[in-house]
This record gives structure tokens, sequence and C-alpha cells, in this order.
């Protein structure tokens, strides 16, 4: 980001009902922060610009939005009569949603003209945390922002000192751990973006294949020389009466995981060998920023399953981004698309924040899975764009070479994309997210293993006729209780969240 943008605010408001105190706050505060740290849709997007990518990108690059909030806010509808804010393509609600799934944005309601901050239960899911952030009430006979101001300073100090260290722009990239040693049955994310690259990196990848492959010589010498000591050891100490691996009795040998039975394990067990059933959704964001080798690494190392997404950039590298616009747990300092952009340069140019400002660098695919493959949890990787055969090739290598193939599922939201690999590779197990309540009888012919559905249509009858036809139900995303009580009395099998020990601990007191 450069310097002179250090702390950035996004002025969220809806033209029907508070263009008034919007125009006020944005004058005040161009005056007070200067006019480019301050953001206002129709001051700052220029013809012809698409609306969403820049709306997700301005609040991606600000470090507090206010949500400006009048009577009707909540009940303002479409020309439908539907609540607008019911609409997930909704500004208003695409605005403060990805501002509040960001730790590094702080949300400070202001309520206008009177207006009372809304229920959680009058609100979407992904919008009922802003009921939780102090308000700052404003009124035409009373438009003190003095209070606001101090707030804003606050936190923009804050701001201003983590500017004072290096930019992006000014640091060398840390390199990444690896590299140093659609029908309508789609999410609500929306219809992915194209890969945006036929090439093949054939070359590039039989020499990472062979770096790779030494490595794996090495090591498998050690842990083959491990398991002789370790064997001999246990054969000189074992208990004669305690059954062996290949004992009836054991159920340690029939567990994928080879977890000892009656052992405490999230992951695979003779009970449950499909692993854990508590997905870490983008590697979860209780420690770590999402979507990062340290959110994805220490989610599978407390035990949990893991979830992440693939996508391309223009020179062939498997990435691990959410978007096409890189705007998701991602801050760049200036709009990229990453089918258009190289590896080297979203590496340079992006990083993940944290709720203490600490960044991290982006990831690949193959740095993310060689990083799993020392744990024992279950990897699902959602293909999140159109992929070229070398470029289904090489996605199913990684997995196969990393050791994973016996605990990855491959994910999509467009079933074409999982029939591909299902080519490839039909011995790994595939996932279809679902955003509507799709027939089963549509999905009977897929050969699919498991089925992610949106929390909003997981109801109990639609979840037991999808394992009545011998899938497994996923729920997605879910992040607090109201949520995690829907999900748990639909019955699904398995749940994707942020918030995997936040959860686990809401289990053990159901």
């Amino acid at each position: 980001m450069e310097n002179g943008e250090a702390g950035r605010v996004f002025i969220s408001y809806r033209r029907q009902e508070t263009a008034w105190p919007a125009r006020q706050l944005y004058d005040l505060l161009v005056a007070e922060l200067g006019a480019n740290r301050v953001f206002k849709d129709v001051d700052n997007i220029e013809p012809g610009d698409d609306f969403v990518e820049r709306i997700q990108w301005a609040v991606g690059s600000c470090q507090v939005l206010l949500a400006l909030i009048g009577p009707q806010w909540l009940t303002v509808k479409d020309a439908s009569g539907a609540r607008r804010i019911d609409d997930p393509t909704d500004f208003v609600r695409l605005e403060v949603e990805t501002a509040l799934k960001r730790d590094d944005v702080r949300v400070i309601p202001i309520l206008v003209d009177n207006a009372k901050m809304p229920a959680p239960q009058e609100l979407p899911t992904g919008l009922a945390a802003l009921t939780r952030r102090q308000a700052v009430e404003i009124n035409p006979v009373n438009f003190d922002t003095r209070r606001l101001l101090r707030v804003l300073n606050d936190t923009l100090n804050d701001v201003r000192r983590e500017a004072a260290k290096p930019s992006i722009l000014e640091t060398t990239p840390p390199v990444p751990p690896a590299e140093s040693t659609a029908p309508a049955w789609t999410s609500d994310e929306g219809p992915s973006d194209p890969a945006g690259s036929g090439s093949d990196r054939g070359s590039v990848r039989t020499g990472t294949v062979r770096r790779r492959t030494g490595r794996w010589v090495a090591l498998a010498a050690s842990i083959l020389l491990l398991v002789a000591v370790g064997v001999a050891g246990w054969y000189l100490t074992r208990d004669p009466d305690q059954p062996t691996a290949t004992d009836p009795g054991n159920s340690a040998a029939n567990s994928p995981s080879g977890s000892p039975s009656g052992s405490p394990s999230k992951t695979a067990t003779a009970e449950d060998p499909t692993g854990s059933d508590i997905l870490a959704h983008r590697g979860g964001d209780e420690k770590y920023p999402l979507q990062t080798f340290e959110s994805l690494t220490a989610a599978a190392d407390d035990g949990f399953a893991v979830e992440t997404d693939v996508r391309w950039t223009s020179d062939n590298v498997a990435v691990i981004v959410h978007d096409e616009t890189a705007t998701q747990g991602l801050r760049c300092d200036r709009p990229y698309r990453v089918s258009k952009t190289t590896w080297d340069e979203l590496n340079e140019h992006c990083r993940s924040f944290s709720k203490n400002q600490q960044d991290y660098p982006l990831t690949t695919y193959a740095a993310v899975m060689e990083g799993l493959a020392s744990h024992s949890s279950w990897v699902y990787v959602e293909v999140k764009v159109d992929q070229t055969a070398a470029q289904n090739e090489e996605f199913i290598e990684v997995i196969r070479s990393n050791g994973l193939s016996d605990r990855t599922v491959v994910t999509s939201n467009d079933p074409d994309r999982l029939a591909q690999i299902e080519k490839l590779a039909p011995d790994l197990p595939r996932m279809l997210f679902v955003g509507e309540e799709v027939p089963v009888s549509r999905l009977a012919g897929e050969k699919l293993w498991a089925i992610a559905v949106n929390h909003e249509v997981a109801t109990k009858d639609y979840v037991s006729e999808l394992k009545k036809a011998g899938l497994i139900v996923i729920v997605w995303t879910v992040n607090e209780e109201q949520a995690w009580e829907k999900a748990k009395s639909a019955g699904t099998d398995k749940v994707l969240t942020d918030k995997p020990s936040a959860y686990e601990a809401w289990l053990a007191t159901q």
C-alpha cells in the first residue's frame, strides 16, 4: 500500500436514506485525513469500473468502515418487494460483510436519525456480528462527530505506526516455506472466473518434482531407519498379551489413519474413517489470517480437517487465494486479477493481515500440500476455476507426490470440474458445494463422496434425504452458536467454520 494511503476510511451507506450524512462525513473526513484516504463510491468509482470488484478492493484496503444505518436500513426493499439486505449481492451487505470478515478492519456502526441497531435475528448470518460493535449516533440537530473522530484517530494512529515500517513495495517478500527448504447449484460467492491461462508449466513442474523427489528420498531413508529402530524397541518391550496390528481385535488396523483404538483423535478413527467432523474454513482465523500457510498448518496441527481454495496465476502457478480479485483475506497495493497477474508480482504486492497487523506472505498450493503432508488431518481442496488438462494433472500430482491421496477431498461448486478430476483420478473423493436445495435425483449420477450445503438451506429433511442417498453432508460456513445449533439439529455430518476451536468448545457443552 502506498504510504500516503496508510489508514483509509470507507463510508458505507444507502442513498435512499443516508445520503446527507454520508456527504457531510465525507467532507469532514477529507478535511481531517485527506481525499486519498476516504472512500465514498460516487466520488471514487470511475465510469466503466466493475463496481463489485472496486468495492471489494476498496473495503479490503481500508482500516475503518463506517456503516451508516438509517431508520429504513433494514427494511429497504427491491423491485420484487424483498428486503435488499437479504440479497447476497446487495452492495451495502457486500461492503459490510467484507469488512466484518477481516480482522484488520474496524467496523463502526453510525446510527442516523434515531435509528436503532438491528437485532442479530433480523440480519443475515454474515451481518450478525455488526450488532456487537459499539455504535455512534448522529442526527441533523446534533451532528457531533467529535467522539467518532477520536475513535478514528486512535485507530488510524495505530495504522500510521504500523505504516512506519517498510511498505510492501520496499521489502523483499518472505519466501513461502515450501520454496525455501456453472449450474444453479453454486455457492453464494457467484460464478468463478476462468483460469485465464492455457500455458503448460511443464519444465517448472518437472524441476519442482525433482527437487521434491530428492528431499523425499532422503526423508524416506531417515524414516526407514527410525521405523527399524522403533520396531526393534517395541518387540523387546511389548506386552505379549496385547493384540498386534494384525489381530482382528485391533481397530487401529482397520483405520486409515492408524490411530490406536481408544486414543483421542480428531482425525480418522475406526469409528470415523473420514477424518475430523470439524473443517477449518480456509484454515480458520482464530490464530492466523485465513488462507495462509500458517493458518492451514496450525489447524491441521490442532487435529482439524482443513479446507482451502486453488486458482492459477497468469504464469501457471497454483496459488492459495480465495477470489479472482484477491480481496478476501488479502491486502494489495492496488486491484489485481489473479489470472492476469504473475506469481512473483502477486506475491510482491499482496499480503494477508492479522489482528495485530502482522503481515503474512501468500502461499502456493504446492507449498501448503507439502506442509500438510506431515500431519494426519484430512484436506479439502476446492478447484475454483476451469483448469486446463495440464493444470488438472499438476493439481492431482501435488496430491499424489505428497502422499495425500487417501485423505484429500477435491471440492468445487461446479460438477463439470469435479467430473474432469474423476476421469484422471477416480480414487479421489469429491465434494460438491451447493447453494440451494438441489434435488437428490440430480446428484445421483455425479459419483460424489459428499455434499457441502449452504447453512441457509441445510434443513433437517434435506439433510436426511442426502444422507439416505449415501452422501456425507457438510454445512458451510457456520461461525456462530445459532448456526451451529441449526446444523447440529439438522443432523449434518460435518461443519465448515472459521472458528474450529470455538465450535469444538461449544460442542463439548452440548
